[in-house]
């Protein structure tokens, strides 16, 4: 197999307090099945309808965002996917802090240099119907709130028990 070359956008969908930060990755030059088996294998889910989407947050899977708009994407809990700047839209940052994950999808021939959000879209949703998208709700760790989603979700329960959780 060559080499394999990866194309990112950062989304938001959503709106008002309902936004969702989207994390998009382009893989090229690899083979569409043994993409898919390999991923989800790492536990991404496939993906068949955009407007339906129910994830379990990955576990293994890691999205980090530095102050310098660098992301991180590890899997595996070690394994760094990515690590390079990635333009991120204004709310970005807010929106994956606030669910405290990201929703990554992942596919080939995705069109990411498309400038054309409903073009993109249009792409996912046919990309999808064919069982070819995979996704997942990834953890997410800024550079500035380090607290990992499970981190988070356990203070949550210890707070509701009414156990101080500081």
């Amino acid at each position: 197999m060559g080499a394999t070359c990866l194309h990112v956008r950062a989304a938001v969908w959503g709106s008002a307090d309902n936004r969702i930060a989207v994390l998009l990755v382009e893989i090229g030059g690899a083979d569409d099945e043994v993409l898919l088996t390999a991923l989800t294998a790492q536990g991404l889910k496939v993906i068949t309808e955009l407007d339906r989407l129910a994830l379990p947050v990955a576990g293994a899977w890691r999205v980090r965002a530095g102050e310098d708009a660098r992301i991180t994407l590890t899997f595996a809990r070690r394994t760094v996917l990515l690590d390079a700047p990635v333009e991120l839209p204004g709310v970005w940052r807010w929106a994956a802090r606030r669910r405290g994950a990201v929703l990554l999808l992942v596919g080939a021939d995705l069109d990411l240099a498309d400038p054309d959000p409903g073009r993109r879209r249009d792409r996912l949703a046919a990309i999808a119907a064919r069982g070819a998208l995979l996704g997942a709700a990834v953890s997410f760790e800024s550079g500035t709130a380090k607290m990992s989603t499970g981190l988070r979700e356990a203070r949550r329960k210890m707070t509701s028990r009414g156990v101080n959780a500081r």
